[in-house]
Parts: C-alpha cells; structure tokens; sequence
C-alpha cells in the first residue's frame, strides 16, 4: 500500500454564505443602504451606471482589499461624495447645500458552515474609513 506521505493532502474547505451586506455613504451609494439577504443564487444585475461595480468594491474593501483594488487612488476616494442639488434657476446662494459625508462604512454579515448536528455561526464583519 502507498506511504501517507505520498498522499496530496485532503483538504476540507468551509465556504458559509454572505446573508447581507451593509453600506453607510459608500462610492455612489449615499446614506445607510441594507443589501440582501442573499438567499441561494444571487446575481448582480443592472443598468449601467446603477453602482453594479461599487457593490462588488464594497464587499471587496471589508474584506481587506487595497483601496488600488477598488477603482480609487485613496481611501478617501471611497467616502460618497453626493451630487450637487439643482435647484432650477435659484441662485447659487439659495440653493440647499448637502454635507459631505465624512465617512464610509462597509459590513457583511456571513454565516459559517457548520458539521452535521452543530448550529451555524453568525459572524460580522466591518470596516469603516474616514476623510479629513
């Protein structure tokens, strides 16, 4: 019979499942937004300019990914940046001025696979960047 050693390892991976993603003024998503819960099979479908790739850098930033990763030269680049309000023809002065968020937030919440008669666990995961 062959040595063990001259076995390639068995390897067993866990994979769990993201259950939702949570975005606090992140890239073009401006205010607190909730994503999912994802259930089975989830697509990423929309037109373009609907911030399709932002959710992909989002789920990529809190898990640690470089910010030259995500389509952005600085962290502070990830912090919603909101458009300015047109208020028709009202001057400059008379037109409402929305705050520029001073941070950005990011979380999942995954649950983990679990071994037969175990209780899966809940694990979240955030990080968050701020502006100057």
């Amino acid at each position: 019979s062959p040595s063990p050693l001259s076995q390639p390892p068995t390897l067993f991976i866990s994979m769990g499942r993201l259950l939702s993603l949570e975005l606090e003024n992140f890239k073009s998503y401006g205010g607190r937004v909730t994503i999912g819960p994802f259930r089975g099979f989830t697509a990423v479908i929309g037109p373009n300019g609907a911030g399709k790739s932002n959710l992909m850098d989002a789920i990529s930033f809190v898990l640690g990914v470089k910010t030259a990763a995500l389509r952005g030269r600085e962290l502070k680049d990830l912090v919603h940046t909101p458009a300015d309000v047109d208020d028709g023809d009202a001057p400059a002065e008379e037109r409402p001025v929305r705050e520029r968020p001073t941070k950005a937030r990011v979380g999942i919440v995954y649950e983990e696979d679990a071994e037969e008669g175990e209780e899966r666990g809940v694990v979240r995961f955030e990080r968050v960047v701020t502006r100057a």
